[in-house]
């Protein structure tokens, strides 16, 4: 017998820090003055997992779903996370808040889970460029929102963090 735990639900309405999307598939958002972001950990370098990540989309895949192994690698190698465990986040429910090095996921309408992440490398205008192996190495969330907009399984929500070394 398969048992579902919260995680598992298709529900993801009590997913904090989620970002909605609306009926147009983009995010329904007002817009947000930029403010400070106070981290309560010593962040990992966003900058360095941003440059890694944009500067590495070509390396060869080890999996045939490769975006989180992608991401963990930029993470490792350019933002000088050392240790591959559990490590807290800061959650980001507005795309203005966003900044390099974050990390995106994706969950698709007919998916239980987030099954897709990329890095933010780049955020111009508000518009916030990725890099990730996927079918386009280098697009825009904006981009990658609308290819599947009009789609059977669009993209239902978007999820925003910023990793942090561990105190």
């Amino acid at each position: 017998m398969e048992t579902t735990s919260a995680e598992d639900s298709d529900d993801t309405s009590d997913d904090p820090g989620s970002i909605e999307l609306g009926e147009n598939g983009f995010p329904d958002e007002p817009p947000v003055a930029p403010g400070p972001t106070a981290l309560s950990a010593r962040s990992v370098n966003g900058h360095g997992t941003a440059n890694w990540a944009y500067n590495h989309t070509g390396i060869g895949w080890e999996y045939s779903q490769d975006c989180t192994n992608f991401v963990s690698k930029a993470l490792y190698h350019g933002g000088g996370m050392k240790f591959r465990c559990h490590r807290p986040a800061t959650r980001s429910s507005k795309t203005d808040n966003a900044q390099l090095g974050d990390i995106v996921f994706f969950k698709w309408k007919k998916e239980r889970r987030y099954n897709h992440a990329a890095v933010v490398t780049s955020k111009v205008r508000g518009r916030l460029g990725l890099s990730q192996h996927g079918i386009k190495n280098h697009t825009t969330l904006d981009d990658v929102l609308a290819r599947y907009r009009g789609a059977s399984n669009p993209i239902q929500r978007v999820l925003i963090i910023r990793p942090r070394s561990a105190k």
